[in-house]
């Protein structure tokens, strides 16, 4: 038996060693692949189309740099002729080439690429090997392009994989010549191996045998030769090493052979007392059961008649147990049917008066309202018939006339009311929110009152401090809320009096007692619970309601308002009007600067805007004011305001939330209305990810971010582009100079950069986009960007292979004939990664937001690079492997996401390597390979945005940018369930194009996950064709009709702008195209939402 594992030991040694050549042998080939995929691209260059040798032997020069693996390039003839060599200046005497002529009458004659054996190079005079392509010289017919890998480029090759001390990796070539061995490689580089290894490597392709090596020393050897270039590899290990081993492994066997026979003698023992022991204990249970007690508890044993005999046993101790329990049973069943029979009456005797109270109501309601819509109506209809009377006097027509208007206004105040009501019960009520002078809306609605004031001798003063400016609001509804006020001041105070207005900037000093607010000031924690009352003063001179009658108004007012809405908008005064306040009060809860429209003074907070200093400023004088030391300015600028509600009034679990909210700084956003109630969706915590995250952050003193959540298509489709747009032609030229090293001033850079914000975010919503940002205006392109912003990047990077332009050369030649190519700079990775400018980002989120505060655009967002991406443009030269390049990546990017979310704005990511890369950074893998590397960079991803809320983030994920058959692109059916397991709630992607236009269908089969968003690419980014709004609006609705018209956003395929300089489509063309997605969009909205939407 030892011999036999001895031997099963040998050969899984063997085996393991025939693997490790084989996985060295493809990557032998993979790397010769690479080297003949480089020269396939510079057999394109225009230099030989044109015959222009020295412009080649230039160009060759060029890339060599890059390519520290290359000894020298040469372009030689058929007969061996060297027409230039990079090792000797162009047109200097070059001596005939060492490669055997007959292999380059064999290379020109198929065409194909092949590689020598190894030679002593004719100008070098070191072994060297060589690749051997076919060129065509203009004029010249076909000419051969050498390129020549000396022998240490090979040993560093074998070196790379680490074997044992005394063993060897060899590289052979055709002949049986050493290339490269790990094991003494000055003395055998050039020589033959040994025969045995030599003949085997000619009859078989892969084996595993024992050989004596150069040395002189017996191997465990094993070889595989290669398909492509006829080398082989090689690998030995010293016999006496695997010996030591397999001696181990016997002595290990006959050690715990030795132990089971000791284990068995042990066993026979057991067995014998678990024999012995049931016997006894059978006797036991039978003692126990004729004496009438609890037997010991069942025992198992395997002796059938043992066990069938205590099974008996165990079944008449249970019967008698079941009879006890079952006893016990039936009288705590009947105590509980008694119990539960008290229970139901109760809870029938308190529905039904619950409904009785319910119907109480429902019937003061239905009298009250039929009397307040009767009395304007008994007055417009009095006035009416005494006017058909033919002697009606003009001064009593004139006054008829005036009280028909007038009560034909409070009919339909009334009527607007109660809709409100309706629509705030319903979740549809709509805020007009923008930009309000609070000082001219208090002004009007007390002019308004100030005729009925005055009927009754009430001096109406309004007292606005220095400080009140504008206010972000709906003006009408504000006036709505101040006419209100005023009107039940006025109502309720005797003749003679007064009625003060004041309307101050929340400050430390509150004034009142009854003047309380609830939000988060610096250093005060407090109950989001309670209603916050902080809106004004009503100072009323008189002792208000006194007479029985006033007091029995005041009651039914309040019954009145407490069934139209009490339940649905919390408690009222005795001074509500009908459900009004109600909804007034609901109605400011959903603006950002909440105010409760109680019988209190308005207390409005200034419009407050962030400059780039830091600071706050406010609509009046006096209201700036800095952010102390130590504090986020984003932060600071919400102390003082309360929290966002909406009712209906809160569950436990919202309370237990809201209470953790208060906790955590008192400035999130919370809604149980759904999207119309505020701009979000559904119940939603700013916290609910990445919290222990953001607690290690405050403890390290970071800043909040602010939670902006990424609006939905609720009424209408909403319209966006993936982010890069025409640049002005002087701005490319500015970067174009920055890019090829020309000094450039950086402030006169910059003034035009936020000049050219400006002009595209106003021509964005010209076209009727939604959701903007600032076309990229700052970044020469999507990615390469980043290496102005972070350490760690130099040099030059190889150029990048696309898979698909390689089986079209002339194809590539037009696609790579971007003039502005040349003068863009990718470099790679050569040192740490770290953030180089902090300040960039938030230099671009403030342009763009000072540009969006001069337009009406529904949101903002600004893209950034993934580290994916990053990771395929800029090769890596410094990491020891991809993933800690991609981890360092994510963590210096971090900074960037942060910073546009802390300013208030959508995240895009930038993500195309998800797919692009299928074709360019990982040609060479399969799908399964692919979609592993994919989850890497998802990683990567997830992991740089877990501070962000989801609702924040969107991505884009796209196959190129570029005009190409694309016909090796990923499906994206093979993709999308990695894209889902990305952090964005926003998906962005090709959706147009012909390659993928059909891809929709894939939502038929895939569910897309909560709280996603699907944003398709329905305008194509590559042609100047300009698609038809009706193909627009069916693209759109194709997907709306599988995943929800709610769930998505029409955009484009990518951006019209990727590269600077970069002009697939005509700028002119690529407007015209955005005003066709808008109208598309309207298209759809009228078909999905109705006709108004059309309109």
């Amino acid at each position: 038996m030892a011999v036999v594992f001895s031997r099963q030991q040998r050969d899984a040694f063997e085996q393991r060693y025939l693997e490790r050549v084989r996985a060295m042998r493809i990557a032998l080939d993979r790397e010769l692949e690479g080297h003949i995929s480089a020269l396939r691209v510079l057999s394109h260059s225009e230099y030989l189309a044109s015959g222009d040798l020295r412009g080649f032997y230039e160009q060759l020069h060029r890339v060599q740099t890059e390519q520290p693996a290359w000894s020298t390039v040469a372009l030689l003839e058929r007969n061996g002729t060297q027409l230039f060599n990079l090792h000797q200046p162009f047109g200097a005497p070059l001596p005939k080439s060492a490669v055997e002529v007959a292999l380059l009458a064999r290379v020109a004659a198929s065409g194909e690429p092949a590689v020598t054996p190894l030679v002593k190079g004719a100008v070098s005079q070191a072994y060297t090997t060589a690749i051997v392509l076919p060129v065509q010289l203009r004029g010249a017919g076909t000419r051969l392009l050498v390129l020549a890998l000396d022998s240490p480029v090979w040993l560093r090759f074998v070196s790379s994989i680490p074997v044992i001390p005394g063993a060897t990796m060899t590289l052979l070539d055709q002949n049986g010549l050493v290339i490269a061995r790990t094991l003494n490689p000055e003395r055998w580089v050039g020589g033959r191996v040994s025969a045995v290894l030599y003949a085997k490597s000619r009859e078989t392709p892969e084996a595993a045998y024992r050989n004596v090596g150069l040395e002189g020393q017996w191997f465990y050897t094993a070889h595989s030769r290669s398909t492509i270039s006829g080398w082989t590899m090689a690998t030995g290990v010293p016999v006496q090493d695997v010996e030591r081993q397999l001696r181990g492994s016997t002595v290990a066997m006959t050690a715990g052979a030795t132990l089971m026979a000791a284990l068995a003698v042990a066993l026979a023992l057991v067995f014998g007392r678990r024999i012995s022991q049931p016997v006894a204990a059978l006797a036991q249970s039978a003692a126990a059961l004729e004496r009438g007690e609890q037997p010991p508890p069942a025992f198992t044993t395997p002796i059938a008649e043992i066990s069938e005999v205590a099974r008996a046993f165990d079944a008449a101790a249970k019967r008698l147990r079941a009879r006890e329990i079952g006893l016990r049973e039936s009288e705590a069943e009947s105590r509980r049917l008694a119990a539960e029979r008290a229970r139901l009456l109760e809870n029938e005797r308190a529905a039904r008066e619950e409904a009785e109270h319910a119907n109480r109501i429902k019937d003061e309601f239905l009298a009250t309202l039929s009397h307040e819509l009767r009395t304007p109506l008994n007055a417009v209809f009095g006035w009416a018939r005494t006017l058909r009377n033919e002697h009606v006097d003009p001064a009593m027509m004139m006054k008829g006339l005036e009280s028909i208007e007038r009560n034909s206004m409070a009919q339909v105040r009334l009527v607007e009311d109660l809709l409100d009501i309706s629509r705030i019960v319903t979740g549809k009520v709509r805020l007009d929110v923008r930009a309000v002078d609070l000082a001219a809306v208090i002004e009007s609605g007390v002019d308004a009152i100030r005729p009925a004031a005055a009927g009754k001798h009430i001096d109406v003063q309004t007292m606005l401090g220095p400080s009140v400016g504008t206010i972000m609001g709906d003006g009408d509804r504000l006036q709505q809320i101040v006419w209100n006020l005023v009107s039940n001041a006025v109502k309720f105070t005797p003749r003679d009096g007064r009625v003060q207005i004041r309307a101050v900037s929340p400050g430390r000093q509150q004034s009142h007692a009854r003047a309380r607010w609830i939000g988060s000031r610096p250093g005060a924690r407090q109950a989001p619970g309670r209603a916050a009352r902080r809106l004004g003063r009503r100072r009323q001179r008189g002792r208000g309601p006194r007479s029985d009658v006033h007091r029995a108004a005041a009651d039914r007012i309040r019954r009145r308002a407490t069934a139209g809405g009490a339940r649905a908008f919390g408690r009222l005064d005795a001074g509500s009007r009908g459900g009004r306040i109600a909804q007034r009060r609901a109605c400011a809860r959903r603006r950002r600067r909440a105010r409760h429209a109680r019988s209190v003074p308005i207390r409005a907070r200034p419009h407050r805007r962030r400059g780039r200093d830091g600071r706050i400023g406010g609509g009046g004088a006096g209201a700036t004011r800095a952010a102390p030391p130590g504090r986020d300015p984003l932060r600071h600028r919400n102390a003082g305001r309360g929290r966002l509600h909406a009712d209906p009034p809160r569950a436990p679990a919202e309370r237990a939330a809201r209470r953790r909210c208060a906790r955590r700084g008192g400035h999130r956003l919370w809604s149980r209305r759904g999207p119309r109630a505020l701009a979000g969706g559904g119940l939603r915590h700013a916290h609910h990810e990445a919290g222990r995250a953001r607690g290690a952050r405050r403890r390290r003193g970071e800043p909040r971010q602010a939670f902006v959540a990424m609006k939905r298509s609720t009424e209408r489709f909403l319209t966006t582009h993936t982010g890069s747009l025409p640049r002005p032609d002087d701005l490319i030229r500015m970067m174009f100079a920055r890019e090829e090293g020309v000094p450039v001033d950086a402030a006169a850079l910059a003034a035009r950069v936020s000049a050219a914000v400006d002009e595209v975010v106003q021509r964005q919503v010209e076209c009727g986009l939604d959701v903007v940002n600032d076309g990229e205006m700052s970044k020469p392109s999507y990615a390469t960007y980043i290496k102005d912003r972070l350490h760690g990047f130099g040099g030059q990077s190889r150029p990048l292979v696309y898979q698909d332009l390689a089986e079209f050369p002339e194809l590539a030649r037009r696609v790579f004939g971007d003039p502005g190519r040349s003068r863009r700079r990718t470099p790679a990775c050569t040192g740490p990664i770290s953030v180089r400018d902090p300040h960039a980002a938030e230099a671009d989120a403030e342009v763009v937001k000072a540009a969006l505060a001069h337009v009406k655009a529904t949101d903002g967002f600004l893209s950034a690079a993934s580290p994916g991406v990053i990771s395929l443009f800029f090769r890596n030269d410094h990491y020891r492997s991809h993933e800690a390049y991609l981890e360092a990546i994510a963590e210096a990017m971090r900074h960037e996401y942060e910073t546009i979310a802390r300013a208030g704005l959508i995240v895009q990511i930038d993500c195309p390597d998800l797919a692009m890369g299928r074709h360019i950074q990982y040609a060479g893998l399969g799908l399964e390979d692919f979609r592993k590397a994919a989850r890497l960079h998802i990683d990567a991803l997830n992991h740089a945005t877990a501070n962000i809320p989801p609702e924040q983030l969107r991505m884009h994920v796209c196959w190129g940018n570029y005009e190409g058959p694309h016909h090796y692109d990923v499906p994206l059916a093979d993709i999308i369930d990695l894209v889902f397991t990305a952090r964005p709630a926003g998906i962005s992607f090709e959706a147009a194009n012909p390659r993928h236009g059909h891809e929709w269908a894939v939502f038929e089969r895939v569910k897309l996950p909560d709280g996603k968003v699907l944003i398709p690419g329905v305008i194509e980014s590559k042609t100047n064709y300009i698609e038809h709004p009706e193909l627009v609006a069916q693209r759109i609705g194709r997907y709306a009709s599988l995943v929800g018209r709610e769930r998505v956003i029409a955009g484009t395929d990518c951006g019209f702008g990727t590269w600077v300089g970069q002009a697939a489509v005509d700028p002119g063309v690529a407007w015209a195209k955005m005003r066709s997605l808008a109208e598309g969009a309207r298209l759809a909205s009228g078909a999905f939402w109705g006709e108004r939407q059309r309109r």
